[in-house]
């Protein structure tokens, strides 16, 4: 059950990741 909500957890952390790269990127 844990690694259930584990996982969701990782999903969620790496969708804001994925944008900060975006906007990174776009700043250069």
């Amino acid at each position: 059950m844990s690694s259930v909500l584990r996982k969701q957890a990782q999903e969620r952390l790496s969708i804001p990741s994925s944008v900060i790269k975006h906007i990174q990127d776009q700043r250069r």
